[in-house]
C-alpha cells in the first residue's frame, strides 16, 4: 500500500468528515493538523504554492482542506475526491 497523508485543521468542518470516510475504507493515512505545529504549516505550504493542483483552490480563495497526499506526492486530492480512485491508487502496487 503507498503512503497516505493527511493535511488538515481541527478547526476545518470538512476535515473530520473526510478522516472518518478514509478510516471507513480502511485506508491507513498519517495526519498532519497544521495549527499543531510551523512544521507541518511549512509542509502544507510549499505544496499549496508549488503544485498546480491548488491552482482552482488559490484562485478561490480557499485554504484547500482537506489535502490528501498519496505516495511521493504522486496524487493530491481534496474534499470532493472520488472514494473509490482514491483506494485504488492507494492499493496499486506501482509508484
Amino acid at each position: 500500500m503507498k503512503k497516505v497523508k493527511v493535511y488538515g485543521s481541527k478547526h476545518c468542518p470538512d476535515c473530520k468528515p473526510v478522516l472518518d470516510l478514509l478510516f471507513a475504507h480502511g485506508i491507513e493515512f498519517e495526519y498532519a493538523d497544521i495549527t499543531e505545529g510551523l512544521w507541518q504549516v511549512k509542509e502544507f505550504l510549499d505544496l499549496r504554492e508549488n503544485r498546480s493542483e491548488f491552482n482552482r483552490i488559490r484562485k478561490s480563495g480557499a485554504i484547500g482542506f482537506p489535502c490528501i497526499v498519496v505516495g511521493d506526492e504522486e496524487a493530491i486530492f481534496f474534499q470532493d475526491f472520488d472514494i473509490e480512485e482514491l483506494a485504488a491508487l492507494v492499493k496499486s502496487k506501482k509508484q
